[in-house]
């Protein structure tokens, strides 16, 4: 995870006037991966790369089963916790939120998890679609305040949060607000699925927060883009990032590679 301190900014600009200079460590957290891949399930990467062993197995944009164990899915329902239509047990389970152990055990995951939000399972599954989780992890798409709000219908509306493209719709389970009275400005947590246009699909949204407030954390993560190792510079979506003078030693070369996963936590 890359933490920085940016410049002064104002939060509430529109996304494409959001340039943030960082002055922090960035982490890389995988090499390379396919453009496929990079582009059609953003979420997905970044719950594969910082796991461990992979097991060797394959994920979708959809959510699925990979090799050795592995379920990356949305929370759809607790007793236990159910992914993908698989309820896991989950009295042995570590509970990880942003790479740090929270607890463990079925209290641990009522405490962190949500219906919604995109986990990944540590832990092999049976036939009868029951299954043992060892571990499971979660991480945040983008915590911060809303830049803009389009109606696209009574049931969708496109979100700017940090530069990140939200759809948030019928299906994203909303907490301490709706999708009538969502606002710019509101400080907002999404969880959910990437498509190939970058725009994330969120299965949680929660307000955290009516406005920011100084000296608050924010947080986005996602691929890398654009990169200018000359300028020094790339983007996650929309969000254009000047990385001259950060502290880049956890990245291979030096420099972001295009693809790669980066999370920048910040208090702008």
């Amino acid at each position: 995870m890359l933490r920085s301190t940016p410049k002064k900014e104002d939060l509430s600009a529109t996304s494409e006037s959001v340039v943030k200079k960082f002055k922090g460590t960035f982490a890389m957290i995988h090499k390379k991966l396919p453009m496929l891949a990079a582009s059609a399930a953003l979420a997905l990467l970044f719950l594969w790369g910082c796991s461990g062993d992979t097991g060797g197995g394959s994920l979708t944009a959809g959510g699925g089963i990979g090799g050795s164990g592995v379920t990356v899915g949305s929370v759809s329902k607790f007793g236990s916790v159910f992914v993908n239509d698989v309820e896991f047990n989950t009295a042995g389970a570590t509970v990880v939120v942003d790479g740090v152990e929270t607890g463990s055990g079925d209290q641990a995951v009522l405490d962190y998890l949500a219906v919604g939000k995109l986990v990944r399972i540590e832990g092999p599954s049976q036939d009868d679609a029951t299954g043992t989780a060892r571990r499971i992890v979660y991480n945040e798409d983008v915590i911060g305040p809303v830049q803009s709000v389009t109606v696209v219908d009574a049931n969708t509306s496109k979100l700017v949060v940090m530069g990140q493209t939200v759809i948030a719709d019928a299906q994203t389970n909303m907490v301490n607000t709706t999708l009538a009275t969502i606002a710019v400005g509101n400080v907002v947590e999404v969880s959910g699925f990437g498509d190939d246009q970058g725009f994330i699909h969120a299965g949680y949204l929660k307000k955290k927060a009516d406005v920011y407030i100084s000296g608050s954390e924010v947080q986005v993560r996602g691929a890398a883009a654009d990169v200018d190792t000359l300028l020094r510079t790339f983007k996650i979506s929309q969000l254009a990032i000047d990385y001259s003078t950060a502290d880049v030693s956890q990245l291979t070369d030096g420099d972001p590679q295009t693809g790669e996963f980066v999370e920048d936590a910040f208090v702008p």
